[in-house]
């Protein structure tokens, strides 16, 4: 999972990030009593109905991205109620494009758990294609629920727009990387 909103790992900054923490949209999905949805076009699992795109982010990846409150796994989310799952059916490779001032260092600091009783995963930081970070985990059991870490990466602005992406690095099952 992944969030980079203002939380546990951003102390009081300007955000560079839009919907960092991936609290909008709110979830609704009956089937899941609201605790999770697949969210951004592409192919979806099983009977799961396309969604609208999550505000700010674009999934690059035939499959959707899934939105999780913290109510799922037993877990409260890094920052806000809500983060994603990179890699909920498959490879995801979520981004958005962001204004730069030229020769200007940017920190892009998140916090990343893996999916509990999964095993390692990665998880890459990209700047315009470019990975500038990864972050892993040993894993952690089934049924603990998540154990958020902080990241930062840095990277130089070069006066335009740039793309900052997340993307999964290993396939853990198909399950699990969470923002």
């Amino acid at each position: 999972s992944v969030g980079a909103g203002p939380g546990i790992c951003s102390p009081n900054r300007t955000h560079l990030l839009s919907n960092g923490s991936f609290e909008q949209p709110s979830i609704v999905n009956a089937f899941t009593a609201n605790s999770w949805a697949v969210y951004g076009g592409g192919n979806s699992p099983g009977n799961f109905p396309s969604q609208p795109s999550i505000p700010g982010w674009i999934a690059q990846s035939p499959y959707q991205v899934e939105l999780q409150r913290n109510t799922l796994f037993n877990s409260p989310s890094a920052s806000g109620v809500q983060h994603a799952e990179i890699d909920a059916v498959g490879e995801i490779f979520l981004r958005q494009g962001v204004q730069t001032q030229a020769d200007a260092v940017y920190e892009i600091r998140f916090a990343y758990a893996s999916r509990p009783g999964i095993g390692a995963q990665q998880m890459g930081v990209f700047v315009n294609g470019n990975r500038v970070g990864t972050a892993s985990t040993a894993g952690t059991a089934h049924g603990s629920g998540l154990s958020w870490n902080c990241y930062s990466f840095t990277f130089v602005g070069n006066g335009g727009q740039m793309i900052v992406g997340f993307g999964s690095l290993m396939l853990a099952a198909h399950r699990g990387l969470f923002s």
